[in-house]
């Protein structure tokens, strides 16, 4: 009897044993994924942060549809350069500039908010501002119109056009005339777009969630997800999050 009775408890005790053994490492296993998924987070968090306040704070302007950014500035001369490494000079005599473009200088007088600018040549053209945007003159008085001829993916000059047209050469001078480079609440609205659709494909909470305040909870008495409710939670999850990737590369190249 009391042989029994001790084999009973080595086998309750071998029993508890193994309980808590495998609980141990299901707690372990769960533990594990959610510190991996906070990582996760945290570190996507970041690089959109670091993203959001680096990339698209900083200003950039454009020079025949090439983008120029700030490299350096000894409080005199500002230095300038696109992708590709060709390189631009501001120089600042109080209100008025000189770019200098591949060794030519092109001259600016400011007066309130109309310019004069002096090309190397000695061409000569007047521009205002109006708020948005600006009126260009030539030394006759008549206005220039922006408008360039790309022919294969190359700019063809007409008549006396310049290469670099009057108000992209004064936006150029004037760092008050830059814009901030890509857009920064689309990049942001995008991020949460894809954690919206990140959530319905990946969890049952969520999709029951969206459940509940569908309208069909207004009409159907005690209304149930079916399977294919779900399936197509994933299916818009997937679709959402490439959207949602779409509008990542439209925040960054527009």
């Amino acid at each position: 009897m009391a042989a029994i009775e001790s084999w009973n408890e080595n086998i309750l005790m071998s029993s508890t044993y193994s309980f808590k053994e495998g609980g141990a490492a299901i707690g372990k296993r769960i533990k594990g994924s959610t510190i991996l998924r906070t990582l996760v987070v945290l570190l996507t968090a970041s690089l959109a942060t670091i993203c959001y306040f680096t990339y698209f704070s900083e200003s950039v302007f454009y020079l025949n549809d090439e983008k120029y950014k700030q490299i350096h500035s000894d409080g005199k001369f500002i230095h300038y350069e696109n992708s590709r490494g060709h390189s631009i000079q501001v120089q600042m005599i109080g209100q008025d500039r000189k770019v200098i473009i591949d060794s030519e200088t092109y001259s600016i007088i400011k007066q309130i908010d109309e310019y004069e600018l002096i090309y190397p040549d000695g061409s000569l053209y007047y521009l205002e501002y109006n708020g948005n945007s600006f009126l260009s003159y030539d030394e006759k008085g008549d206005i220039i119109a922006q408008v360039s001829l790309y022919v294969g993916g190359q700019r063809v000059l007409q008549g006396e056009e310049e290469l670099y047209h009057p108000e992209s050469m004064i936006r150029a001078a004037y760092s008050d005339y830059h814009t901030a480079q890509g857009n920064g609440v689309l990049f942001a609205g995008s991020l949460l777009l894809f954690a919206y659709g990140w959530s319905g494909f990946r969890y049952i909470a969520f999709q029951n969630l969206l459940f509940k305040l569908s309208p069909e909870r207004l009409y159907v008495r005690d209304a149930e997800p079916s399977d294919f409710y779900y399936f197509m939670c994933k299916v818009g999850g997937i679709a959402v999050m490439l959207f949602a990737a779409y509008l990542v590369v439209k925040a960054f190249f527009g």
